[in-house]
């Protein structure tokens, strides 16, 4: 996909998304996540899902630790969904960072290549919701577009594709990593 196709993309999402029903997709994502962690039964995800999983959940915490947030943890699920825990800040400036790091894995996903059915789901998904949410509260104090948070998520996917696919690789075989350990695999330099 051209790199301006992709941007536009991730822009129209964040655009289709209201503020408030973001909100609420939030909270339900929130309780959702919850959910799932304490479960002990599921579905399993094929190999090709949880090696889509990891990079997905990679690039949410390689970005989201470029851009000074507090990553505590990343895993993938055996079902093939996954999860960052980060801090939430409060300052406008890390709101608009929650919300690159929020759409830096479905911005991943598009670049690997999903069919129409798989970006429909991102495009609807938790993460476009969540991304909203921190972009309208940033808006307050920022003068930012949907436009410019979707080519700064591209650019800093593409910029650290090295980073997420090596700590993608770890996650997809040890299925989580905490946040010490996703700042020694984004920040090693291999020669």
């Amino acid at each position: 996909m051209e790199l301006e196709e992709c941007i536009a993309r991730v822009a129209a999402w964040i655009d289709a998304v209201p503020l408030d029903a973001a909100a609420r997709g939030t909270d339900e994502i929130r309780i959702l996540n919850g959910q799932k962690d304490l479960r002990t039964e599921c579905a399993m995800a094929t190999d090709a899902e949880l090696a889509r999983a990891a990079v997905h959940e990679a690039a949410h915490a390689v970005v989201g630790q470029r851009l000074g947030l507090h990553v505590k943890r990343v895993l993938v699920r055996s079902d093939g969904s996954g999860r960052v825990t980060l801090d939430t800040p409060e300052a406008a400036a890390d709101q608009l960072s929650m919300a690159i790091a929020a759409l830096a894995g479905p911005t991943t996903s598009l670049i690997v290549g999903v069919d129409r059915n798989q970006e429909h789901l991102l495009a609807h998904g938790g993460d476009v919701q969540m991304a909203r949410t921190h972009l309208g509260r940033s808006r307050e104090h920022l003068a930012v577009t949907s436009e410019g948070v979707a080519r700064i998520s591209v650019c800093s996917v593409l910029s650290n594709w090295s980073e997420i696919t090596r700590v993608a690789t770890v996650l997809e075989a040890l299925g989580e990593l905490n946040g010490i350990e996703i700042r020694a695999l984004a920040t090693a330099s291999f020669h």
